[in-house]
């Protein structure tokens, strides 16, 4: 995804922490706060970890929608190709507190504002998105189940 194609190349990023989170909320949203720590140090395999075996992604580089085993990988791969087509380099993402959160049982639902700056052929450019991400606790663990980018 645009929003993301220079992360691969970053060493730090930039989080608020959620000011009066709801219970558990913390530990729902402790994989998108992985995912975002792991895009901007480059690590792929950390990135697409905090995910079921077979998830849902929705982006704006084609082919725009990827689901079931080895989706994660091939989105992040694709991200990765994307950016360079673009010259996209020095990415920072971050996010903000949730703009909605619901937590129900091992289930979780978030709507997560997302800054991302980068230079695309040398030019700063800073996007607005939401991110959004549906979360399931399996085995004592929270992972993304879906998530989809949405530019503001």
């Amino acid at each position: 995804m645009k929003s993301l194609r220079a992360v691969f190349t970053l060493g730090s990023f930039a989080m608020a922490a959620p000011a009066l989170a709801q219970p558990g909320e913390d530990a729902a949203l402790a994989p998108v706060k992985a995912f975002v720590a792991a895009l901007n140090t480059g690590s792929g395999t950390d990135a697409v970890a905090a995910r079921p075996p077979a998830p849902s992604i929705t982006d704006e580089f084609a082919p725009f929608h990827w689901q079931g085993k080895g989706a994660a990988a091939a989105w992040f791969n694709g991200d990765a190709a994307d950016a360079k087509a673009h010259g996209v380099t020095d990415g920072v993402v971050s996010i903000d507190k949730p703009v909605h959160f619901t937590l129900q049982s091992d289930h979780a639902y978030a709507v997560v504002p997302m800054t991302y700056a980068y230079k695309e052929g040398g030019k700063q450019v800073t996007e607005t998105a939401l991110f959004t991400t549906s979360l399931v606790k399996s085995q004592g663990k929270w992972l993304m189940s879906s998530w989809a980018y949405a530019l503001k």
